[in-house]
């Protein structure tokens, strides 16, 4: 699947932060995809509202943003903090104001998009 589901999407409108954990060829790095929406009318990209039915107003002010990184397992497996620097492989973008284009973006690195879950469900570290 090459496309975000509707239940995907909703997740985003509504706040929800998605992330996908990549199968690693490094051994001993995990890799992780994460999108988020954001509106970019506010100051450093204010939250979306949780409430799923938007004004044709909000909907133009939404933006999605994605970070690809790579992390050693050695901070997972710690459970210690991890700061900008000990990200391997980091690639970012925010600004992307459609699904269309963050699809397209996305399609990249994530050969199926059913990976994409809530983040709370991931061991994802930032």
């Amino acid at each position: 699947m090459k496309n975000f589901t509707l239940n995907q999407k909703n997740n985003l409108l509504t706040g929800n932060t998605l992330v996908a954990e990549l199968s690693n060829t490094n051994e001993g790095k995990r890799t992780f995809v994460v999108v988020r929406a954001y509106m970019d009318n506010q100051p450093f990209g204010g939250r979306v509202s949780k409430f799923p039915d938007k004004s044709e107003e909000e909907m133009k002010n939404i933006a999605f943003a994605y970070r690809k990184y790579s992390i050693d397992n050695y901070y997972i497996e710690n459970d210690l903090d991890v700061s900008k620097d000990e990200l391997v492989d980091e690639i970012a973008k925010n600004g992307i104001k459609s699904f269309e284009v963050l699809e397209e973006i996305i399609q990249q690195y994530v050969d199926d998009f059913s990976l994409f879950d809530l983040e709370w469900k991931f061991d994802n570290p930032i």
